[in-house]
């Protein structure tokens, strides 16, 4: 048995008029006041035999009915003075709760403010450096291709000079240069470029970071016009304001004509207090 349980079991036994429910007695009800503890007691008592009671009862005839309308009465007084006793014992609790969130709400904010500023320092930090890199890799493709243009067009060039000599001259142009003594410009094998130092986008121990997809609405007509054309993920984003269909139920009742909409009739038992 915990402390608080020890000793509200030692404080019933010393005193019959103490709350001998169990879950009466914890912290949060430390804070409600005696008087209102006992009258909660003595609520739920009258709700436990008041269910008894109902559960017990079958209308059967004339007296039955009566009673049950009785019963039914006397079910909403209590519910009534168990709602009451309720709000009564949650207020100290919630003036609590109220205290504490206005006593975390400055550092709360101050540490939200610090984490949002950090995460938009180092996103925006790592997304200047992404953007480095990818215009260091831009300019090593574009040199690439640079070179590789200078190099077709010097032996399209050489071709061309080549196609203009006698047989023989061009016999001995080619043995010129396989033994490597011809007197013309060399042409470049291959585009050769010197590869630039890569762009490293920096990270942090401990610190993660992703893109994320997402998503705003921009037009609320053309979701709508999409969801009425049959579009399956359009019409799983609206819903139904059941609140403003009650309003409209209530105004025009079985007048009430809108597309997959139905209005029909229910029987509702409604009882005062006795």
């Amino acid at each position: 048995m915990s402390t608080t349980a020890e000793a509200a079991d030692t404080r019933t036994k010393s005193n019959p008029d103490e709350i001998h429910h169990p879950e009466l007695v914890t912290e949060a009800f430390a804070l409600v006041p005696h008087d209102t503890k006992k009258d909660a007691e003595h609520v739920l008592s009258m709700v436990a035999a008041g269910a008894i009671a109902v559960s017990e009862l079958a209308v059967t005839d004339e007296a039955t009915f009566a009673k049950a309308g009785e019963m039914l009465k006397a079910i909403k007084s209590v519910s009534k003075r168990l709602e009451g006793v309720r709000t009564t014992m949650k207020a100290p609790v919630l003036e609590a709760g109220r205290a504490i969130d206005a006593f975390f709400k400055t550092p709360t904010t101050q540490l939200s403010d610090a984490e949002t500023h950090l995460k938009r320092e180092i996103t925006t930090y790592q997304a200047a450096a992404e953007k480095r890199r990818r215009e260091a890799e831009e300019a090593a493709r574009v040199e690439r291709e640079r070179a590789e243009a200078e190099r077709r067009a010097a032996e399209e060039a050489a071709a061309a000079e080549r196609a203009k000599l006698s047989p023989a001259d061009r016999e001995a142009a080619e043995v010129e240069d396989l033994f490597g003594t011809s007197s013309e410009p060399s042409i470049p094998a291959a585009a050769e470029v010197a590869p630039s130092p890569p762009v490293v986008v920096p990270q942090l121990k401990g610190v993660s970071s992703r893109v994320v997809v997402k998503a705003r609405v921009l037009d609320v007509a053309a979701v709508v016009a999409a969801a009425a054309a049959g579009n399956p993920n359009a019409l799983a984003l609206l819903t139904v304001d059941e609140k403003a269909l009650g309003g409209l139920v209530k105004a025009f009742g079985m007048k009430l004509a809108i597309p997959g909409i139905e209005t029909f009739e229910d029987t509702v038992v409604s009882a005062r207090a006795s």
